[in-house]
């Protein structure tokens, strides 16, 4: 099954595409207004905005009770534990197919994928299987899921791909740690990447990280 997504088109001639996959419990909607805030810019003109939606599913840690998600969350706050990989592998491909309709459009070179939490998650995981040449990747608040499913399947193709990843300091969901443990994994696997530290933030995307991130999405897609 496709994902139903919030898409913003662009508003001039359609030449790049930002997919961008929010967290637990969220929307696309609730991620729209990034589209919102480059729309106030006018590099961001030929920009397409696609914010897919989690399918709802029941989440262990919230009691079993159904809400959008990528994968279902046993525990908060450890990766030690269990992990729902199946789920992972099912957004991965449910992203992948994502990918494939933009690069038909404008060339996968030109599609910018990123996500929050557990969107970053399976961003992550998406743009280091996929077969396709992406222009920028973006992780925020997030983790690469440690599964054998990426070991066996990483690709070279995005090895040279700017990668993005930012965490606030006092994240209480998701340990501030795991960013740099997600560094050291992508720089392991031969992949480049900068990451940004904000001190004092909690689980949210702060101004000065949607600033950097700005900056990092013109200097990926070329604007």
């Amino acid at each position: 099954m496709s994902l139903s997504s919030v898409k913003i088109a662009s508003r001039t001639t359609h030449k790049c595409t930002v997919i961008f996959l929010h967290g637990l419990g969220d929307s696309g909607a609730g991620w729209s207004f990034l589209a919102d805030e480059c729309s106030r810019l006018s590099e961001f003109n030929s920009v397409k905005f696609v914010f897919p939606n989690a399918p709802v599913m029941p989440i262990t840690c919230n009691g079993g009770m159904p809400m959008p998600g990528w994968y279902d969350i046993y525990e908060f706050g450890s990766l030690s534990h269990r992990l729902d990989e199946s789920g992972m592998e099912s957004s991965v491909k449910k992203t992948e197919q994502l990918l494939e309709d933009e690069a038909k459009e404008v060339g996968s070179s030109n599609v910018l994928l990123g996500g929050f939490s557990q969107g970053c998650a399976v961003s992550l995981l998406t743009a280091l299987t996929t077969k396709h040449k992406l222009a920028g990747i973006v992780g925020l608040s997030g983790y690469l899921p440690p599964l054998k499913y990426l070991d066996e399947n990483v690709k070279d193709v995005n090895k040279n791909t700017p990668v993005f990843i930012g965490h606030g300091t006092s994240d209480p969901v998701v340990p501030f740690e795991q960013s740099k443990v997600t560094e050291s994994k992508l720089k392991g696997l031969g992949f480049k990447c900068e990451r940004h530290e904000y001190p004092g933030v909690v689980h949210s995307c702060s101004p000065d990280e949607f600033q950097d991130l700005l900056a990092f999405m013109r200097r990926a897609l070329k604007l």
